[in-house]
């Protein structure tokens, strides 16, 4: 005996797993796409702030003029002026004395301007003085200076 099957119903089953399976990988494209235009986006700001970075360390220049050491009645003190060459802004992050930090306060030289660092340091007079400054982009200078 031949079992009866109504004619409308036929295939409804393919068209319907068709129809899910094809939402299912339009809803993991979009969210591909989405997940990758801001992983670009996050990439492409980390890259540029980089890159920003480098420039302005190429165009950014300065020279220790001075070193100053001297004592009052209770400690021992150096005093660094540094001059701005470049075309930016200098932040001078640390400065060391014989190898040591000295100093790491952080400050902002403008433009074409001078500036000037006092501290409180040990060092021994008639000698040299191992002085190196460094800024928050990471340009150095070290110098020997005498006491």
């Amino acid at each position: 005996m031949r079992k009866y099957r109504p004619r409308g119903r036929r295939g409804i089953g393919t068209v319907v797993t068709s129809v899910m399976l094809v939402s299912a990988v339009s809803l993991m494209g979009a969210f591909l796409v989405s997940w990758s235009s801001s992983s670009f986006a996050t990439k492409q700001v980390g890259v540029s702030e980089e890159i920003d970075d480098r420039v302005n360390q190429i165009s950014e220049g300065f020279i220790v003029e001075d070193v100053w050491f001297f004592t009052n009645s209770t400690s021992s003190y150096s005093k660094v002026t540094v001059r701005n060459t470049g075309d930016v802004a200098v932040t001078v992050s640390h400065v060391y004395v014989n190898n040591t930090q000295a100093w790491n306060a952080g400050k902002v030289i403008p433009r074409s301007e001078v500036g000037t660092i006092t501290f409180e340091t040990l060092w021994s007079a008639g000698s040299a003085q191992d002085v190196w400054v460094k800024t928050q982009r990471g340009t150095e200078a070290k110098q020997l200076w005498r006491s």
